[in-house]
């Protein structure tokens, strides 16, 4: 029979038919010594009948003078170097070597957010960049956005600038694409004044946190970071109105480096104020750049009154041609940050259309108004997905075709003019252009209309 014991090891022996088994008792593991290395503290091993033997250990390792614990199960076969199958480590995360099989995988409610999309901010990996196409910007106002989604909050201008960059160190942080910001002119800030980086979120897409209700929830932002200074670095999550803000901070190591952050907002949400849930700014998701003391506040509580950064910050524009870079920014669910989530160039691609679009040599017939007493013509069409609402038009070139000759260039002239939703049923949905129906000296002639770039911005 056998007897039970704490932990025990087996030893299989093919003989004829006999096997042999002997018990042993629990054991202990003392690493007081905090001397980093591996210790098992349980083994299996079994010899085949060709004298093979296969072993499989349950191993302690402390991977930083004792402090950092973590389990791996290795195995071994024969003379073989030990293989490990899986790591569990101090944060309770689990790293698998091989395909993970489960009748079920049930996620926590808190981890998942709507449509099983985690990340929460759309181009956080700058893989779009619809305006620019990767050129530098100067930031001149607070219109302008470096990337899709991605905008500027600041207190003056001119003292920085900022390019969507392709030449990642990709062995580091898996992509190609990064936000650069650049100070061109150094600013010291004083008083309730911000240089920062701005990402604004929808309330249809942050509405899961239930912030300013009893049942709000935390969140996690995680990213990749490089700077040429060193120090205390942040940002902040800001409702609309800015009378709830909770600021975040990380701290930078080693200068021109890549490094990786993360950091839970330590409040459940906050269970007042005013958050908008549908098609208006949800939560402001800032970087700072630099803040005045007035802008500054403690990184572990939301505030009532503005604030962009954490107390103490390294201002970044005080330091003419410091450079800050930013990848894989993530806001997800719950206290965990898990891995970036990625998605497809034309997933992101049409995302980013929500909210901004670019008609480049786009060619529609023309054709007469109903209206006999309208003497021109009349086009309808979709936009390419439902923007967020109706958007604002920019005609940069337009014109039209008539009886199949060239295009005429119409830039300078009334020929077409361009109006969001023809039906208020569904905003951002359509566009309705409609111009003379002789736009040449030929009567009736007017047979295309061609846009040559024109925009449509439905942004935050």
């Amino acid at each position: 029979f056998f007897k039970q014991k704490t932990a025990y090891e087996i030893r299989l022996s093919l003989v004829g038919s006999e096997m042999c088994i002997r018990d042993r008792s629990g054991m202990s593991l003392d690493n007081s010594s905090n001397t980093t290395g591996s210790f098992s503290a349980y083994t299996s091993r079994v010899k085949n009948a060709g004298g093979t033997q296969q072993s499989a250990s349950l191993a302690f390792k402390s991977t930083s003078s004792g402090y950092t614990p973590e389990i791996h199960l290795t195995q071994r076969t024969g003379a073989g170097a030990q293989a490990s199958r899986l790591t569990i480590n101090q944060s309770g995360n689990a790293t698998f070597a091989g395909i993970v099989t489960a009748t079920q995988f049930v996620p926590s409610s808190n981890s998942v957010t709507l449509g099983g999309v985690r990340n929460m901010v759309i181009n956080g990996d700058f893989q779009i960049d619809q305006r620019n196409s990767g050129a530098e910007l100067s930031i001149t106002s607070n219109n302008k956005f470096s990337a899709d989604r991605w905008t500027a909050n600041n207190d003056g201008f001119t003292y920085y600038k900022t390019q969507r960059k392709n030449d990642g160190d990709i062995a580091t942080t898996g992509i190609e694409y990064y936000m650069r910001a650049t100070v061109t002119t150094a600013v010291t800030l004083s008083g309730s004044t911000s240089q920062v980086l701005e990402n604004n979120l929808e309330g249809y897409t942050v509405r899961q946190l239930n912030l300013g209700t009893s049942g709000a929830k935390q969140c996690t932002i995680s990213f990749w970071v490089r700077s040429s200074l060193t120090g205390l670095f942040g940002g902040a999550l800001q409702n609309i109105n800015y009378d709830r803000c909770h600021p975040f901070s990380y701290t930078i190591n080693s200068a021109n480096t890549w490094e990786y952050k993360t950091f839970t907002f330590t409040t459940t949400g906050f269970t007042t104020g005013s958050f908008n849930t549908t098609n208006g700014v949800g939560l402001r998701l800032v970087f700072s750049l630099g803040n005045g003391p007035g802008r500054q506040g403690s990184p572990d509580q939301w505030h009532t009154s503005t604030k962009m950064g954490p107390t103490g910050e390294t201002n970044l524009v005080a330091t003419n041609g410091a450079t800050l870079d930013i990848a894989k920014v993530q806001l997800e669910v719950g206290t965990q940050a898990t891995p970036f989530e990625d998605v497809t160039y034309e997933e992101q691609f049409r995302r980013c259309q929500r909210y901004f679009q670019v008609w480049d040599d786009w060619t529609h017939s023309a054709q007469r108004g109903l209206d006999n007493n309208y003497d021109g013509h009349i086009i309808i069409d979709t936009l390419r997905i439902d923007m967020r609402a109706n958007p604002t038009i920019t005609n940069i070139a337009y014109g039209w075709i008539a009886n199949g000759s060239s295009w005429v260039d119409g830039s300078n002239s009334e020929a077409a003019s361009i109006h969001a939703d023809p039906s208020s049923t569904y905003p951002g949905r359509y566009v309705k252009i409609t111009g003379v129906w002789n736009w040449d000296s030929n009567s009736q002639s007017t047979i295309a209309v061609k846009f040559v770039d024109t925009t449509f911005s439905a942004e935050l």
